[in-house]
């Protein structure tokens, strides 16, 4: 494969040919565009979801379409066959954008769009029927798609920043107003239409590969002997010192060591296809492609105690599914390779194929499975503390372990995100049931996930009018504190003869004049009365006195969190006056 300046004329020669090669594919594609076009011109805002709808059905129906043209170029089926499935493909995806919502999107609908995109994306890596039992043909095949997607992506970007700096210059000499109109439908132009058809431009014709399987660019062979076998190599030494760790300290591994491993695995699978062809080259590809996946099988074993670890615990999620699902076929990819001497590459996104599949079909799939384990786990929750009485909630109260509230919270959340909490509606006194609802029957506020382990707190009251008293004072000191935000643990402040500090560690103010005379404010006594004046239209007040000083305090911000070592801020606004006695 060599490249070549195209002329005009060839460029439009390939385009008919790359138009009547893939003819669903290009129609669909110049619909979509027509349908994000018609959104941008007009801004229909009641065609909004409508047309969100179609773009996403698209997206999942175009792979299929070019999938099935390339197993039928490739012999598996024959043209009637190829055009029944073609109909049941279109068909499929008019029926999901029939059943999309005309709102915003679930978790639920994201999640499954999401799998169905990869489903669709991965039938075009198992489609090449000579691929099977050739790897030499396959490797050949997909690398030439691939570095066509990379001239592909270099054109695109050309396009768009060119384009982009003649609108702006143009704009800028005559004042006009063109990039902010003409921009975004070159791009959608280009992204539906210019991008995705000279990307098919460039997909080999099965028949006539001689050229591309003589073709092993030494560019991509540098690459992979000089660049990616070592970082492989690299990050397999950091797992491999990670898991001694463990076994030295004896502890379960870290919840995060199963994306790691992922990461690691997935980066080694890439690695060894791009250096297949250049085993016989190198003693690095040699010995990597070798022993790879034998290297690989201690960390597998530390895939599966980290994610059963977290599964024991918090019971099955989606993303907990898909981990657990990439690990187990990783098992399978494990053994396929080292027992079998002659690999399939094709075995590589066939069975991860099948594993996705398998993931959305049956009482199996991962949404079935997760669901019922979250709801489980919540029925068991509140059994096992005595919530549920004759099928009905009992309220707990705020007094309630943080932990349990924090669990039921996020178990409600992510049942309600994926359409399965109104299941547990008989248990409350409404029809309809939110997360909000649930934990408000339960006696307690509903806990956002990012406070699951601390109880968060804020209260704000600035940006009102209010008078301030100033008289008999003789100091008044400003703190705007955000701890967060400084390396400096304690802050203070000069004013006159008094110094006034902050120290977070012991959340409490410490005013001391110049005969080292001492008093202190204990933030912590401050808590309750914010939480009771919650609703209160200005800052809250507070007189502090003691032989010492006497201190007017004024509040207008207090944010924190609580956990079981205590109370802890991150932010205080407030106003202090103060005189000595």
């Amino acid at each position: 494969m060599r490249l070549s300046m195209l002329s005009i004329k060839e460029l439009s020669t390939r385009t008919k040919e790359t138009v009547a090669r893939f003819p669903l594919p290009a129609l669909f594609l110049y619909a979509g565009a027509m349908n994000h076009l018609y959104m941008d011109i007009f801004e229909v805002k009641s065609f909004k979801y409508f047309s969100r709808n179609i773009f996403m059905g698209l997206l999942l129906l175009v792979p299929i379409l070019i999938s099935l043209r390339l197993i039928y170029e490739s012999g598996w089926i024959r043209k009637r066959v190829r055009l029944i499935f073609e109909s049941i493909s279109i068909a499929a995806a008019f029926l999901y954008f029939y059943f999309l919502p005309n709102q915003t999107l679930s978790l639920f609908y994201i999640s499954q769009f999401t799998l169905l995109f990869a489903i669709s994306s991965l039938l075009c890596f198992t489609c090449i029927k000579q691929g099977v039992r050739n790897d030499s043909f396959y490797w050949n095949f997909y690398a030439a798609l691939f570095i066509h997607l990379a001239i592909t992506g270099i054109y695109t970007a050309i396009i768009l920043g060119g384009t982009s700096a003649a609108l702006a210059a143009i704009d800028a000499l005559f004042k006009t107003h063109l990039i902010s109109t003409y921009e975004i439908r070159i791009v959608i132009v280009t992204f539906w239409i210019f991008t995705p058809i000279f990307f098919l431009s460039g997909v080999p014709a099965i028949s006539g590969l001689e050229e591309i399987t003589e073709y092993r660019p030494m560019w991509l062979k540098n690459i992979g002997i000089y660049i990616m076998v070592p970082l492989t190599i690299v990050y397999l030494a950091i797992l491999y010192a990670y898991g001694c760790k463990i076994l030295v300290q004896w502890e379960l591994p870290e919840g995060m060591v199963s994306y790691l491993v992922l990461s690691f695995a997935s980066y080694g699978i890439i690695t060894s296809l791009v250096i297949f062809p250049f085993q016989k080259d190198s003693k690095w590809c040699y010995w990597f492609s070798r022993y790879f996946y034998i290297l690989q099988i201690p960390l597998l074993l530390l895939l599966f105690v980290a994610i059963f670890t977290r599964v024991f615990e918090y019971g099955i999620t989606f993303r907990r599914y898909y981990v657990l699902a990439l690990a187990v076929w990783l098992l399978f990819l494990t053994i396929f390779m080292v027992v079998k001497k002659n690999r399939n590459l094709i075995i590589i996104p066939f069975s991860l194929l099948v594993i996705a599949l398998l993931s959305i079909l049956g009482p199996w799939s991962s949404f079935s499975i997760s669901c019922a384990s979250q709801k489980s786990r919540l029925l068991t929750l509140l059994n096992d503390n005595g919530l549920i009485r004759n099928n009905k909630i009992i309220p707990a109260g705020e007094s309630f372990p943080l932990k349990v509230r924090a669990d039921i919270s996020s178990i409600a959340k992510y049942l309600y995100d994926y359409g399965k909490l109104q299941d547990l509606a008989y248990l409350t006194q409404a029809k309809t049931i939110t997360p909000e609802l649930l934990t408000k029957e339960l006696g307690f506020d509903f806990i956002q996930w990012d406070n699951r382990e601390r109880d968060a707190f804020s209260f704000g009251y600035g940006y009102k009018s209010f008078f301030f008293p100033i008289n008999g004072y003789g100091v008044f000191v400003r703190f705007r504190e955000n701890i967060n935000n400084r390396n400096d643990r304690t802050n203070k402040v000069q004013s006159g003869d008094i110094m006034v500090e902050y120290n977070p560690d012991a959340a409490a103010f410490r005013f001391t004049d110049n005969n080292s005379r001492k008093s202190e404010i204990n933030m912590k006594q401050f808590l309750e009365s914010f939480k009771e004046r919650e609703t209160q239209a200005g800052p809250i007040e507070y007189l502090y006195q003691d032989n010492v000083f006497e201190i007017y305090c004024l509040f207008e911000g207090l944010s924190g969190w609580e956990d079981e070592r205590g109370i802890h801020f991150d932010r205080i606004d407030v106003d202090f006056l103060i005189k000595k006695k």
